[in-house]
């Protein structure tokens, strides 16, 4: 239409907005309904880290031994989304399944390593199988996904007083307007909110 001087045969593709769900968030008891009923050391510990840390599953599954720093409770995230390294946290309660999961290994090791494939880590089909055992047995019914355990830990941040820009990094997002999602479905933040009226 433009070149050519013809009218514009779809004048409707230009307004198309895509369409920006607010995120299946899990509640407190729900996480800690579905950790505490896996028995499996390294499948909850799995849980663990991917709510506690508010990893994406294939960073959960990228972590090497030498990635956890118990002195500080910082986890390194290498070459996530964007190709960038950063620092998450994990929780002093997970502190003895990491060092029983670590011990006697090589630092270069995956942290949650295959039983099927030596040497290499879990699948991330292996991760979401545990997700999916785990939901059923706390018999959670709601649409949620492994991805779920990282928008549970960004909105409970939130709840919890945390500071946006602070989730920010944690998170890995390149621009705030991506973290200021979880305001629309952090309860405590709309509940201290009062209306005009």
């Amino acid at each position: 239409s433009e070149i050519v001087g013809m009218p514009r045969l779809l004048p409707m593709l230009a307004g198309i907005r895509k369409r920006h769900a607010l995120p299946k968030v899990l509640t407190r008891e729900e996480v800690t309904r579905m950790i505490r009923l896996t028995t499996n050391l390294k499948h909850r510990a799995m849980l663990a880290v991917m709510y506690g840390s508010g990893l994406r599953v294939s960073e959960v599954i990228k972590l090497r031994i030498e990635d956890i720093n118990f002195d500080n409770l910082t986890l390194r995230i290498r070459m996530a989304k964007g190709k960038k390294d950063r620092y998450s946290i994990f929780s002093e309660s997970i502190v003895p399944a990491l060092q029983e999961l670590a011990e006697g290994r090589g630092g270069s090791e995956a942290l949650f390593f295959s039983n099927q494939r030596p040497g290499k880590a879990v699948s991330a089909r292996t991760l979401q199988n545990v997700f999916a055992q785990a939901r059923r047995r706390a018999r959670i019914d709601k649409p949620v996904s492994c991805h779920s355990m990282r928008h549970s830990f960004a909105t409970h941040l939130l709840e919890g007083g945390t500071d946006l820009r602070v989730i920010q990094k944690l998170l890995g997002h390149k621009n705030i307007q991506t973290t200021t999602i979880y305001t629309g479905v952090a309860k405590r933040t709309l509940q201290n909110v009062r209306s005009p009226l």
